[in-house]
């Protein structure tokens, strides 16, 4: 029996640190956009959230961003720019 809970708690333990390796690196990707400064000089891209809502389990429903396709929370639905990639969320579907 300690065996299983210990199991279970080592499986819970390694997705948790899989997500959190994933928000470092978009935080990474942002500090390094911070950084370009104004030196950047892409044109702005455009785009639009994919909602994916799960009825089922309707915490785990997120939105896509159409330009870098990385998956958010869907509290950023209503946002106007895609953290990830900068694309101005002004488009329709």
């Amino acid at each position: 029996m300690t065996t299983i809970i210990l199991t279970s708690m080592i499986i819970v333990t390694m997705f948790y640190c899989e997500g959190l390796n994933k928000r470092i690196k978009k935080l990474e990707n942002r500090i390094n956009g911070l950084n370009r400064g104004s030196e950047d000089t892409n044109p702005v891209q455009h785009g639009y959230w994919i909602d994916h809502t799960s009825e089922l389990f309707p915490a785990d429903s997120t939105v896509e961003c159409s330009v870098c396709h990385e998956h958010e929370s869907v509290l950023l639905a209503h946002d106007n720019y895609c953290p990830n990639c900068g694309a101005k969320m002004d488009e329709v579907k």
